[in-house]
């Protein structure tokens, strides 16, 4: 039991990475509806049990940190990190894959960074131990939470705020760009109060908007669910198509 339950956090926190970041990185004025609700302060830690695997990492005291969060927690969990034990040269290598993958590292920003990867998993550190769950509690980090004030979300509203503001980042279809991830289909649009905290204080490069009313979270997630809709009816009228295809074969 004790082995499933650090299995189950391995893959819980690589999600969370992926997903957490689903922030919408855009800028523009918000349209003047309700104010943020009741709902936990995002800025009070309203994430997921991974975000404390990486707050750490951002310590005023070394600036390197910054480009760690910025280029590498886009994508990869802090444990995913924390769990190496690398070379100086082998760090080399990981960066440079990644940066020819896409990461935004700039090149007077990789020294600083292998510095810093260099610390955090360093070849003979100590044995990295990872926190544990029970697999209750692994289970309900994948629960669909109410959304609560964010419901009654518009797709139209959505749309127009999606074009508008995170377009050139994550893709015309959600599907993500150069600058910004996926973020249709994913495990955050059934948990609204980590959207809007995504939304509200930023992720990685992505500054926060905590300016953004619950409604325009309503919206953006009635947009983003939709997309998902649209994948699901589209599958299926093309398994029917094939489906019809091979009868008219063996007919023929």
């Amino acid at each position: 039991m004790k082995r499933a339950a650090v299995v189950a956090l391995t893959a819980v926190v690589a999600l969370t990475a992926i997903v957490a970041v689903t922030a919408l990185a855009c800028v523009a004025e918000p349209v003047q509806r309700a104010r943020h609700s009741d709902a936990p302060d995002p800025k009070a830690g309203a994430l997921d049990a991974g975000s404390a695997l990486h707050v750490s990492y951002f310590e005023p005291a070394d600036p390197d940190a910054a480009i760690f969060g910025n280029d590498c927690l886009a994508c990869h969990s802090g444990d995913l990190i924390r769990q190496q034990r690398l070379t100086e040269t082998q760090w080399a290598k990981s960066v440079d894959k990644m940066r020819t993958w896409g990461a935004p590292t700039e090149p007077e920003e990789i020294e600083p960074l292998l510095t810093h990867l260099a610390t955090v998993g360093a070849e003979g550190a100590a044995p990295f131990i990872p926190r544990t769950l029970s697999a209750q509690e692994a289970a309900s980090l994948f629960d669909r939470e109410p959304d609560g004030a964010f419901s009654g979300g518009d797709v139209k509203r959505g749309s127009a705020l999606y074009a508008d503001r995170c377009v050139m980042c994550h893709a015309d279809d959600a599907r993500g760009g150069e600058l910004g991830v996926a973020l249709a289909e994913r495990h955050v649009l059934d948990r609204a109060s980590e959207l809007a905290a995504s939304v509200r204080t930023g992720r990685g490069r992505m500054p926060g908007f905590d300016e953004t009313t619950d409604g325009e979270v309503a919206d953006y997630l009635a947009y983003l669910r939709s997309l998902r809709t649209r994948a699901v009816e589209a599958g299926s009228r093309r398994d029917s198509a094939i489906d019809n295809g091979s009868k008219q074969s063996r007919n023929d």
